[in-house]
C-alpha cells in the first residue's frame, strides 16, 4: 500500500461523501496521527524495522546530539534525521569502517555509567570512560512525512509514496486513524476497534516470530567487558 492508497482506504471506511464535513487536510492529519501511533507501536516490538546510525568521534565525555552531522536533537533537527527514539550505542573501530567492536552498557544516569557505558539525558550522551575512539549512535529517526520525492504529502489523494515493507499491516494505521475521526464525529465503531484490535495482534505477532522466522530460537548471553 502507498500513500495515496492508504488515503482512498481511509475515505471508503469513513463512508463520507461530503468533503465539506470531512476535508483532504483533515483525512491527511489522521493519518499522519494514525501512521506515527503505528510506528510506535512497531518500535516498542522491534525498533531494528526503522532504525538509522551515524557514527561520530566525540574526542569528550559527553556527545551533544544537537551539533551532530546530521543534527539529531534540538531547534535544527528535521524529519527523517531526527531522533525519535535511541536504540543502542556502539564502539567500532572507525567512523569510517564503522565495524563493531562492543555495545555500550546503557546506565540510567550518569552516576551509575560503568567505564565502558553510556547514559542518555536531556539531549546529550554521557559516557563512563575516555571517548577517544569512533562510536555507533543507533537511534530510531522521525518520519518525515513530506518528502522531497515525489513532492507531495505522504498521504493525499494522489499520493504513491513508499510507506514502508509491511505492506500485510498497513491496514492497521488506517484504522488507527479511524479511531480518530471516530472521536469526532462522536460515534465509536465497534467493527473498527475490534478489527484494529485482531491487525495489532497480528502484526504484534509476526514482529516477535515471523518477520525472521528463525530468530526467536536463539537466546543469546551477553559478554559486557567494563
Amino acid at each position: 500500500m502507498n500513500g495515496g492508497e492508504a488515503f482512498r482506504m481511509f475515505r471508503s471506511f469513513a463512508d463520507e461523501s461530503d468533503d465539506t464535513f470531512l476535508t483532504d487536510d483533515q483525512v491527511t492529519q489522521y493519518l499522519v496521527q494514525g501512521h506515527r501511533e503505528y510506528r510506535n507501536f512497531i518500535n516498542g516490538i522491534d525498533p531494528g524495522i526503522f532504525q538509522s546510525d551515524i557514527t561520530v568521534q566525540p574526542n569528550a565525555k559527553f556527545l551533544d546530539l544537537t551539533t551532530t552531522t546530521p543534527v539529531l536533537m534540538g531547534a535544527s533537527a528535521v524529519d527523517g534525521t531526527k531522533l525519535d527514539r535511541l536504540v543502542r550505542v556502539a564502539r567500532v573501530n572507525t567512523v569510517t569502517d564503522n565495524e563493531l567492536i562492543e555495545y555500550l552498557v546503557a546506565a540510567p544516569n550518569e552516576k551509575d555509567v560503568p567505564l565502558w557505558g553510556y547514559c542518555f539525558t536531556n539531549n546529550k550522551i554521557i559516557f563512563g570512560g575516555t571517548t577517544d575512539g569512533a562510536y555507533r549512535i543507533e537511534y530510531i529517526p522521525t518520519f518525515q512525512y513530506t518528502p522531497a520525492a515525489p513532492a507531495v504529502p505522504v498521504f493525499s489523494s494522489t499520493s504513491t509514496a513508499y510507506i514502508d515493507d509491511l505492506d500485510a499491516f498497513h491496514i492497521v494505521f488506517v484504522l488507527m486513524a479511524l479511531q480518530y475521526y471516530a472521536i469526532r464525529d462522536g460515534a465509536s465503531s465497534g467493527e473498527i476497534t475490534g478489527n484494529l484490535s485482531l491487525r495489532k495482534r497480528e502484526l504484534q505477532d509476526f514482529l516477535m516470530e515471523g518477520r525472521h522466522t528463525s530468530g526467536h530460537q536463539f537466546v543469546l548471553a551477553t559478554d559486557f567487558n567494563y
